[in-house]
């Protein structure tokens, strides 16, 4: 009977460190996966970073080209005012594709935005810019059709042509060499080096909703 209660009582004792190596592999493997799973959210989570990044800066890169076009066609437009011509109407309706591509593009930075700051750049701002650009394209719809532009024709394509200029101001001081960085995409993301940039050409929309 001893002899048999030893045995029991041996036995257990083995199966104690077996059982308590069993539980530490299984911790060790808990811990590993856990690890894995945070890298590769992590991972996952930068990837869409850097994604949101690289729009930016595309957005960036068009609105530099569109509102350069823009200005150029405006400014040509006050020139033209005191001989309008078929020529005249047809750079209008030029101007009523580049206005549109800004607006696009602008509102989309906008967006992106309003995730970071909802506070400074919300749906308010995207109205705002919303009824400056209805106000921009019936102008220049109008004088695709016109004879003649009047004078208050041309003071409003005068004033658009300002904020087409101020607007461009403002995204040239963009950074547009960080364009393939990866740290620099994720800086984006986060809202750095662009918020600043797009606050002010909304504020130039404002000033031109006003008036």
């Amino acid at each position: 009977m001893t002899e048999q209660l030893n045995s029991m009582q041996g036995s257990e004792q083995k199966k104690k460190p077996i059982a308590l190596a069993v539980t530490l592999v299984l911790l060790v493997i808990s811990l590993i996966l856990v690890v894995m799973f945070s890298a590769k959210s992590i991972g996952y989570k930068q990837e869409l970073q850097v994604a949101t990044g690289e729009k930016i800066v595309e957005h960036f890169k068009q609105l530099d080209g569109k509102l350069a076009h823009l200005q150029t066609n405006t400014s040509q437009l006050v020139e033209r005012a005191g001989g309008w011509d078929e020529a005249a109407q047809l750079l209008s309706a030029h101007s009523q594709v580049m206005l549109q591509d800004v607006y696009d593009h602008l509102a989309a930075l906008l967006e992106l935005g309003k995730d970071i700051e909802p506070d400074k750049l919300g749906d308010a701002e995207a109205d705002k810019l919303a009824a400056w650009h209805e106000q921009q394209q019936q102008l220049l719809l109008q004088l695709a059709a016109v004879a003649q532009a009047s004078a208050s024709d041309q003071e409003q394509l005068q004033q658009l042509s300002q904020q087409a200029a101020e607007m461009k101001s403002a995204v040239s001081n963009f950074n547009f060499k960080m364009e393939g960085n990866r740290n620099a995409m994720i800086r984006l993301a986060a809202g750095f080096d662009w918020l600043e940039l797009v606050k002010q050409m909304e504020e130039a929309v404002k000033v031109a909703a006003s008036r």
